[in-house]
Order: structure tokens, then C-alpha cells, then sequence
């Protein structure tokens, strides 16, 4: 589990890793599975660090993102709606 909220509801900007995987993940089929995806800094922050363990694939899938607040450029494959800000 990774969090940039603390106990705000505005990210922090710092990642902090809560939880650690307990496999390896190497040459595995991952998906990350967001409530939310605000900002995307977090996320982005996750994929780079996931990707260093070399998946098979690496997939995201979220209920909510709101498209106006994203900073970064990121490939979600599953959204489950698009909210405002």
C-alpha cells in the first residue's frame, strides 16, 4: 500500500510505501486497482516503481478519476467513471 494523502484529502506530493509486496512480481500480469485517480502522481509514482520488477503486464483499473486534476500523463486501462472536480 502506498499513500501521498496522509490523513489530508489533498496529496501530500511525498510517497510514502505503507506496505511493501509480499511476491515477486516478476514476469506476472499486474493490476493495480485505484478508488480514485486525482492528481496521478501517486500512480505514476507506483507504475515507475512497479516497472523496475519486471511484470509481464502492468494494467490499471479505477472507479473515479477525475480527468481535470491529472498532472501527469498515464494510460488507465479500465476508468470506471469520470467525476468532476
Amino acid at each position: 500500500a502506498v499513500s501521498s494523502y496522509g490523513s489530508s484529502t489533498s496529496s501530500s506530493g511525498v510517497v510514502r510505501i505503507l506496505k511493501d509486496l509480499d511476491r515477486d512480481i516478476n514476469d506476472r500480469d499486474v493490476l493495480i486497482v485505484e478508488d480514485i485517480v486525482d492528481s496521478g502522481l501517486t500512480l505514476k509514482w507506483l507504475l515507475r516503481n512497479l516497472a523496475t520488477r519486471r511484470p509481464r503486464s502492468l494494467k490499471v483499473c479505477t472507479l473515479l478519476r477525475k480527468p481535470d486534476a491529472v498532472r501527469v500523463d498515464l494510460d488507465i486501462d479500465y476508468i470506471g467513471f469520470d467525476i468532476p472536480n
